[in-house]
């Protein structure tokens, strides 16, 4: 099994796969600090966001639904813009960093 590191580096990898096959330009933090991961523009509509990469957490609960989360930002990260993504079953998920990622599944169907 990875360590918790390698698993974030994967994670990161995925995530930049995912954008820029959907068109963005991904210029990623070399540093092992600051409040981003990424900052990625749109080819075309030119839109920037700042994302911070996470892996997300998997469980599943007493009553067989399959839960995917992702923790929010902190409140620096949040008030500067930064928004969380992750990749889960082959899906790129961004949301803004005040909200997190949670995601259900049962029976192989996404609950929300």
């Amino acid at each position: 099994m990875f360590s918790e590191k390698r698993k974030g580096d994967i994670s990161e990898i995925q995530v930049c796969y995912h954008l820029m096959k959907k068109g963005y330009e991904v210029f990623r933090n070399i540093s092992c600090v600051g409040f981003a991961d990424a900052v990625i523009i749109h080819n075309k509509t030119k839109e920037k966001m700042f994302i911070d990469i996470k892996t997300p957490t998997v469980y599943t609960t007493k009553d067989g639904l399959k839960k995917m989360r992702v923790n929010k930002l902190s409140k620096k990260q949040v008030e500067l813009g930064v928004k969380v993504a992750c990749v889960y079953r082959g899906k790129l998920y961004i949301k803004n960093g005040d909200e997190g990622i949670e995601k259900e599944w049962k029976d192989g169907k996404i609950n929300s």
